[in-house]
């Protein structure tokens, strides 16, 4: 059944006629009758009474005219959608992330749903080992890792270049002047840190022991967000990823203190986006893909 013949059969039955039918349509009258006959042939049923002048419609003319009013109905709305797609109006995107990785990637998340509006996002919190697997399983469109994945089938965009920095809250005395200190400055500071071990405090306590320097911690917290609260609160400063201060140092409610040492601490965490390189990707993927490129090649060129 083609719909090009339901279009000619609800035509006729419209128009009583089989000849305007064939004008409407910009077709012979011969080929108007071709569809009908081949309907007819399909259902194996009179779909018109054509013993009187004007065609009537049967009783199974009129079943088949409620139903391919609601499939023309239906191809109509199928290409609308599809349309719709191409053009971006509508789309989802799965995007898989642990809660630290998410974080560069929400600067590129903004513009892009400003830019497309009506394309759901669902970022899916997994962690950074499993998402090779998701993706590789097509559970998810895109993935945030901190490592390399020596798999050609996978290709990726630098999203974020990871380094500790030292945070202080903007008026303390060595954030108010944009000038490179020695460690040694830092010695009779007060410092906040993060309640568990980790390789980045580790990192952190071998540089001050390298130089001789107390790290004097008075409190310890039980996670980021709250470091960086009693930070505000002008209590302490505090080294940490600058992943995890980058937006409020952009808002200036924490300011950098430069350390010159802290260059030599080993951070090398680069927050990639990657994707499956054979798939055929969605348009809202490959819109994503493009918009964060071009931010990407802002930030790192």
């Amino acid at each position: 059944m083609e719909f090009h013949d339901l279009e000619v059969f609800i035509t006729v039955a419209r128009e009583k006629s089989f000849s305007k039918a064939a004008k409407i349509m910009l077709r012979t009258q011969p080929a108007i009758s071709l569809s009908i006959r081949r309907l007819e042939d399909e259902f194996n049923e009179k779909l018109f009474d054509r013993s009187s002048k004007e065609p009537q419609i049967t009783y199974e003319g009129e079943i088949l005219f409620q139903y391919a009013q609601k499939l023309l109905n239906m191809k109509s709305e199928v290409f609308q959608a599809i349309n719709e797609v191409q053009e971006l109006h509508r789309g989802h995107l799965k995007i898989a992330a642990n809660e630290i990785s998410v974080l560069p990637l929400l600067e590129h998340l903004s513009i892009f749903h400003r830019q497309y509006p009506k394309i759901f996002i669902e970022i899916m919190r997994h962690n950074s080992r499993d998402i090779p697997r998701l993706l590789n399983n097509h559970e998810v469109d895109f993935g945030v890792i901190s490592y390399n994945i020596p798999d050609p089938n996978f290709e990726s965009t630098l999203l974020f270049e990871d380094r500790i920095c030292c945070v202080a809250y903007p008026d303390h005395d060595l954030a108010r002047q944009d000038v490179v200190y020695s460690i040694k400055r830092l010695r009779n500071e007060k410092f906040a840190a993060h309640q568990s071990q980790s390789y980045y405090r580790n990192q952190v306590e071998t540089l001050f022991d390298r130089y001789q320097v107390p790290l004097n911690i008075d409190i310890e917290l039980p996670n980021i967000e709250s470091i960086k609260i009693f930070i505000e609160n002008k209590n302490a400063i505090v080294l940490l990823p600058l992943i995890t201060v980058e937006p409020e140092l952009k808002k200036g409610i924490l300011k950098e203190i430069k350390i010159e040492e802290t260059a030599e601490i080993s951070l090398e965490r680069k927050i990639q986006l990657i994707y499956r390189k054979s798939s055929n990707l969605s348009h809202s993927a490959r819109a994503f893909i493009s918009a964060v490129e071009a931010e990407a090649e802002k930030r790192f060129n």
